[in-house]
């Protein structure tokens, strides 16, 4: 991962945490039109949509603050067993936790692009 990542990971990541809360705020107002639409409560029809888009939430939170731990053991750099090998590790979870959160705006995104179909 280039120092231009590694140094601005957690921006990143919070950008995305902010698109796609935007993103599931406008996906939980169409729910709440369709639900009154139809004299229900959105609990009642959209209950496990609207877990799932929270549990999106919940995730990026758990991004951020896992990708902060491993910000912070990165920069560590004196390892006494295989400081090579541990590096490359965390390079690779701070890689892998960046592109789950970008596969959590896309599994959104194509929430939205769904209600326009």
């Amino acid at each position: 991962m280039g120092d231009f990542m590694r140094s601005n990971l957690l921006n990143i990541l919070i950008t995305l945490m902010a698109i796609n809360t935007a993103t599931v705020a406008v996906i939980l107002s169409k729910l709440y039109e369709i639900s009154k639409q139809h004299n229900q409560k959105i609990n009642d029809s959209f209950k496990n949509t609207k877990a799932q888009l929270l549990l999106s939430v919940r995730e990026q939170v758990t991004l951020i603050g896992v990708a902060l731990i491993l910000s912070i053991l990165s920069k560590k750099s004196s390892w006494t067993f295989e400081p090579l090998l541990i590096n490359a590790g965390l390079e690779v979870l701070l890689s892998t936790v960046f592109i789950y959160s970008l596969f959590i705006l896309y599994d959104t995104a194509v929430a939205v692009l769904e209600f326009y179909e």
